[in-house]
């Protein structure tokens, strides 16, 4: 029986690799998948794919989003007249010098480069206020993929539409040297939490009596479709004058370099990426080795491609998401439909270890809809030679 160093994960909320997951298997890969003998995930936080990689050259980026897709809808459904201010501010508490709410108003209502030169100058090297990225507002920003109603149901106005020019990250070049993953999607709507449970399990956890017990205050009351919130009395009507207000209204520790915002930027975090994969290069397993660059979850951010319909917990938005190793289709975009479930699936396939229910879930709900399962990475690797 033979020991697989199955994965390792970096969780950016501190810069060490930690054990994820061991596993031992006495039967023989697919052809060509036994290659693979070290798959490490490098789990950085609340980006999606357009807000920094909406310009990567061969990908569904920005240029695919018309004015009618990026055009966002008030909570009563009729178009925007223009972006609300980006409530408290477009830049973090303390952050010098700050760009203000006053600062951020009467945007066209259209997504809007937060490095413009011309407009907020604002680096990626300056960290931005937080956004809600939570279960149920994301399914109501989604609005059954039409991706809408990201202002109307965000606390952080017009910010969600704001995206940087990517190509200044280390991480660009990266992707341009191994394989960008286009069409990649968060395993579950909203935070990192359920996120973290998507990567190791493809299951979402079960919190018995949670009506009962101390998080009693956080939980929101839904409505009958399952998927929105009940939105209080008191809520302003639209988009342009608050953030929304729900009945009854929910995350990994702090860390510097995993790009969340509210508390880290995206250049420190992304050059931590680029350096760790540089150290992964030099390894003595980086012969057979995959790595699996990616992000927990939007953060909140807009993004122009609508997640596939699956079941109750997602997939959620599209991320960023980068496969580096040695069996890489070097320069390639690839577009083939993944979410973070697709690590699992390759590890399981690799080993032939027994399919886990949730992608088996996943895949049903899928199947149901109309769309093709989950890809295991594989077909942005060359594994037959």
């Amino acid at each position: 029986m033979k020991r697989l160093n199955l994965l390792h994960s970096i969780c950016l909320a501190g810069s060490a690799i930690v054990p994820f997951a061991m596993a031992t298997a006495a039967h023989a890969a697919p052809a060509g998948y036994d290659k693979i003998d070290n798959v490490v995930v490098i789990y950085a936080e609340n980006r999606s794919f357009d807000n920094l990689y909406g310009s990567f050259p061969g990908a569904d980026g920005l240029s695919n989003a018309t004015a009618d897709r990026a055009r966002q809808l008030d909570r009563d459904g009729q178009p925007l007249s223009e972006l609300p201010p980006a409530w408290g501010g477009l830049t973090a508490k303390g952050v010098s010098p700050a760009v203000t709410e006053a600062q951020s108003a009467h945007l066209a209502n259209a997504s809007f480069a937060i490095d413009d030169p011309k407009g907020f100058a604002e680096a990626p090297s300056v960290i931005t206020r937080d956004l809600w990225h939570r279960f149920y507002q994301e399914q109501m920003q989604i609005d059954g993929g039409k991706n809408d109603k990201f202002v109307a149901w965000a606390d952080s106005g017009s910010l969600v539409m704001g995206h940087y020019d990517g190509s200044i990250l280390p991480m660009w070049q990266v992707a341009k040297k191994y394989v960008m993953a286009d069409n990649f999607f968060q395993g579950a709507f909203g935070g990192s939490f359920l996120n973290h449970f998507a990567l190791v399990c493809a299951c979402a956890p079960y919190y018995p009596d949670a009506d009962k017990s101390p998080a009693k205050p956080t939980i929101a009351k839904v409505d009958a479709d399952g998927t929105s919130l009940t939105v209080a009395e008191n809520a302003p009507k639209s988009a342009l004058e608050g953030a929304p207000k729900f009945v009854s209204d929910f995350y990994k520790p702090q860390g510097n370099l995993n790009e969340h915002g509210g508390y880290a930027d995206v250049s420190s975090g992304d050059q931590h990426l680029a350096d760790i994969v540089s150290h992964l290069e030099k390894s003595p397993q980086w012969a057979h080795m995959l790595v699996i660059v990616t992000y927990d979850e939007n953060g909140g951010f807009w993004d122009h491609v609508a997640p596939p319909k699956a079941d109750r917990w997602g997939p959620g938005n599209r991320i960023p998401a980068f496969i580096i190793s040695p069996f890489a289709k070097g320069g390639m975009v690839d577009h083939t439909q993944y979410d973070t479930t697709s690590i699992i699936r390759f590890i399981t396939a690799r080993y032939d270890l027994p399919v886990l229910p949730g992608i088996l879930a996943r895949d049903r709900a899928l199947r149901n809809n109309d769309r093709p399962p989950m890809g295991d990475l594989t077909a942005a690797l060359d594994l037959t030679h």
